[in-house]
Order: C-alpha cells, then structure tokens, then sequence
C-alpha cells in the first residue's frame, strides 16, 4: 500500500510539472470514495474525464477487466501505468482492451519508469506553488 501511494503521488507531481495542472484539479480515491458507493471501483487519479490507474502487482484476470471496464463506462479515456517488468500485468491489460474491444484512443499502456524519467528531467524547484495562502 505504502508504495502504491507513493507511486501516485510520484504520477500527481509529474501531472503538476509537465501538465501544468494543479493538485485541485485531480481527484483521488480516497476523495472520490465520498460520492461512490461501497465495491465500486475508483481509479487512483482522475483528472477531467480521464481515469489513471498505477497498476503495481498483477491481479485475476476477472479483477482487471472489472476495472477496465468500469473505467470503460464511466471516463472518456484510462491510462495504466505498469512498471516495465511486470509483462504480465501489460500483457493481461493488452488481451482486456482486445477482448473488450477498447479502442487504442481511450485506453493507454504507458511505462511508469517513463513518468519517473520524465518527471527526473523536470527542474522541479523552479516550479512555483500557485495554491492560495493557508489562513
């Protein structure tokens, strides 16, 4: 769980710092556990209409294409982030995108360590904090 969390927190400052979008316009899991009924699945992140799942550890088949296709329903796109040495898990992804017939456009499969290189070539020290003053 620890480094799950970490993990999307690395994928909101990448979101921050290449994106330009601000903390406030993603939303989290845990913000949208409010408004979602128990079991119903949330992505990790979503920012607009678009679902970010970071995708660690492999999981049943079944799981997986519960989630893609709740994303499927309910976001205009989904983006799964997979470590490059978890093939399995791209692999499972890849044939639930097929099977579903998920277009290309509105589902990505994209290297995590891509997010961590890219975020690594960003000078995050010059970005400035636009949030307004705490009280």
């Amino acid at each position: 769980m620890t480094n799950h969390c970490l993990e999307v927190g690395i994928v909101c400052a990448w979101l921050r710092a290449t994106r330009k979008l601000h903390f406030s316009e993603m939303l989290l899991d845990i913000q949208l556990r409010e408004s979602q009924a128990v079991g119903e699945h949330r992505p990790d992140i979503v920012v607009g209409n678009l679902a970010i799942e970071v995708e660690l550890n492999h999981k049943r088949k079944e799981t997986l294409t519960r989630n893609v296709l709740s994303n499927e329903l309910n976001y205009d796109g989904q983006v799964w982030l997979v470590p490059q040495r978890k093939s399995n898990i791209r692999r499972s992804l890849a044939e639930i995108f097929a099977d579903n017939v998920i277009e290309d456009d509105s589902a990505k499969i994209l290297g995590l360590e891509d997010i961590h290189q890219e975020l690594c070539l960003c000078n995050i020290h010059n970005n400035t904090w636009q949030a307004p003053p705490l009280p």
